[in-house]
């Protein structure tokens, strides 16, 4: 594995590791709701799991700690779930073309689409 991205230009290492904590931000956000769907639905209940730590401990292979952890959405978890569907529902673009023909781009996007224009420039 030491070798394997060494042919990877720095600026492409860098919007790849950007892209993909986009990603695994949002996989988690959508993990987390699934999760209280199943524990508002109590889902676990007919597999016999006390709780949905503890399905999730069974099923999924998380301590109970860190499950227990899952099923409460503490003012940190809330605030950054809040934090990305503001940046998802505010984001936008525009552009226009000067008289002299350049081009004049606007845009608001989340931050790491943000790192992601400013590493490729």
């Amino acid at each position: 594995m030491e070798g394997e991205f060494s042919s990877v230009s720095t600026p492409e290492l860098v919007s790849e590791i950007t892209t993909l904590a986009g990603h695994l931000n949002a996989g988690n956000a959508r993990f987390l709701a699934l999760i209280a769907e199943l524990d508002r639905r109590r889902g676990w209940v007919k597999w016999g799991a006390k709780s949905c730590a503890h399905w999730l401990n069974w099923q999924c292979g998380i301590g109970l700690g860190a499950a227990r952890e899952k099923g409460r959405v503490s003012y940190f978890k809330a605030r950054e779930l809040t934090r990305e569907a503001i940046q998802q529902r505010d984001q936008r673009l525009s552009f226009h073309t000067e008289p002299d023909g350049s081009m004049v781009i606007r845009g608001r996007v989340p931050a790491e689409v943000g790192a992601l224009v400013q590493v490729r420039s």
